[in-house]
This record gives structure tokens, sequence and C-alpha cells, in this order.
């Protein structure tokens, strides 16, 4: 997994702070109510990828929750297989991305007033 992805998936992360978190052979499980969101970032075997799926389901069902992985698009394609020959189908998708703004973007967007300036570091 490239480096920027992997910082971004552990911000959001970061984000389930209401969660029981746990680590299972290198992936973060976390769970709130009826849903276990694995978030599996680092493949520490990746020869066992089906057996730490099967892992993460039996968690969710002693947890009685559902069990749903968290990859990101076009970086993990082998854990992406696997879960789709056990069953698993996409149910969301989003785009994540970094927005750079110059400091000539902003000069045109203050000279048409469509924002504040703030000085972000």
């Amino acid at each position: 997994m490239n480096e920027p992805i992997l910082k971004l998936e552990e911000q959001i992360i970061n984000l389930y702070q209401d969660t029981e978190t746990q680590v299972y052979e290198g992936w973060i499980l976390k769970s709130s109510g009826r849903r276990l969101v694995v978030f599996p970032l680092y493949n520490v075997y990746p020869d066992s990828v089906d057996e730490h799926i099967r892992g993460c389901e039996r968690i969710g069902e002693e947890k009685a929750a559902k069990c749903m992985f968290r990859i990101a698009e076009n970086t993990n394609f082998y854990l992406h297989s696997r879960l789709e020959k056990n069953n698993y189908m996409r149910q969301e998708c989003f785009v994540v991305g970094a927005l750079h703004i110059t400091e000539e973007t902003t000069a045109q967007l203050k000279a048409k007033n469509l924002t504040e300036t703030k000085k972000v570091s």
C-alpha cells in the first residue's frame, strides 16, 4: 500500500473514537453495536488472508456484529479478490483526496469574494 493512502487510512481509523478497538494479526478491528469494521492495513502474514478473514468473521459472530472490510480501492487487489471469493461485495464507495490551494488560487477566489483567507500551516 502506498504511503499517502496508508496515512489517510490511519487518520480515518482515528475518527472511530467511540468504538472498541482490537488488533488481529496486524489488522485493526473497530466494533460498535452490530458492526465490526476491519481495516486490513498491514498484511503481516499475506499468505494466510483467508484465515484472517475467517478469524475476523468469528470475532464478529462473538460480538453479534456484521463483519465489514474497509479497503482502499486499487491498493490491495489480492485481498479484494479473496473477499470476493468469500462472498463479500462492495457496499459503499467513497472518493477521498487532498486539495492543495496555491496562493494564486486564493487570490483569485478572494478577488471574487468567494472565500475568507485563513492561513493554515
